[in-house]
């Protein structure tokens, strides 16, 4: 059973205080499963909701946008799908950004451990997620999504040398290698499913 208020008291201690809340909860290691069930997937369905929310009360203000911009507002898609679509890529994306950094830690002097980097990755990308539910937001949005991105790289770059036992002149070494093997994966990604996902939800391409 999911503590819906130990998991909102986590998701603003990864914004608030990051490294303390980090260190909170990795000891010690729990195992991927937990964080999954009882933090990630709450964390991703909340934020497609709000985000799902946010879009169908802003459409008229969409709408006005793309009238000024002389365009024409498309129209509503398979929001089902987008919403499935969008938790499971995120869900897919942390699974594959622990894999990542847990390889590149072992090879950088650290642990190669899943979970831990599980833990580091699925923590530290919170910010994020919350950032992706206000992108509906004209202008806000894209501000709040940056700086959930922003606060997300820098717990990662800090919580490497605890969590995975990086030395701390390797662990920007280890940012790098692993956002650009990401970055990749995202491409490769991309070009496949790129209809599906590359659109605002409830919104076809």
């Amino acid at each position: 059973m999911v503590d819906i208020a130990t998991t909102a008291s986590r998701a603003y201690g990864m914004i608030a205080d990051p490294q303390a809340t980090l260190a909170d909860n990795s000891r010690p290691v729990p195992h991927w499963r937990i964080v999954a069930r009882e933090h990630v997937l709450p964390v991703i369905v909340a934020s497609a909701a709000v985000h799902v929310v946010l879009t169908l009360a802003l459409r008229p203000v969409h709408e006005a946008i793309f009238r000024s911009a002389g365009l024409e507002m498309p129209v509503s898609g398979n929001l089902a799908l987008d919403i499935g679509i969008r938790i499971g890529m995120q869900f897919a994306g942390i699974l594959a950004w622990s894999a990542i950094i847990g390889f590149f830690a072992g090879t950088l002097g650290g642990r190669n451990d899943f979970n831990a980097g599980y833990v580091l990755v699925a923590l530290a990308l919170t910010p994020y997620v919350i950032g992706t539910a206000m992108l509906s937001i004209p202008v806000l949005g894209l501000l709040f999504w940056m700086a959930g991105f922003v606060r997300a790289i820098v717990t990662l770059y800090q919580g490497a040398p605890a969590l995975l036992g990086v030395p701390n002149e390797n662990r920007g070494k280890l940012l790098v290698l692993s956002l650009v093997s990401m970055l990749l994966a995202g491409v490769a990604v991309a070009s496949v499913f790129g209809p599906l996902v590359a659109r605002p939800i409830g919104v076809a391409g």
